[in-house]
């Protein structure tokens, strides 16, 4: 199985947040669309018609009534911060771990 490398992460408990960085790669794509099915975000926001090497310094945004996410895509990297509560954000950063493999 392929994974994703997971270079940084953070939690802030005070202030429901979580931030996840991984090197930019294309199996992000695949990777992150399964994440946002089992969220329940349920959309389907990368395919072939916007590979992630063309998103450079953008920013993308989704939320439901248990997520609110923002990512941002930098030439080497993309940034996941996830506001939610701890449950939510424990069971979202359960799942990146399950497909990442963290850099040592």
């Amino acid at each position: 199985m392929k994974t994703i490398r997971l270079i940084g992460l953070e939690n802030n408990e005070k202030n429901r947040r979580s931030s996840f960085i991984f090197e930019q790669s294309e199996i992000f794509q695949k990777f992150f669309n399964e994440i946002l099915k089992k969220i329940n975000i349920g959309e389907i926001i990368y395919d072939e018609q916007l590979p992630l090497k063309s998103r450079v310094n953008e920013i993308d945004h989704f939320k439901n009534e248990d997520y609110d996410l923002d990512i941002i895509y930098t030439p080497d990297t993309i940034v996941l911060i996830a506001r939610a509560n701890q449950q939510n954000l424990e069971k979202l950063k359960s799942l990146i771990l399950a497909g990442s493999k963290i850099e040592e």
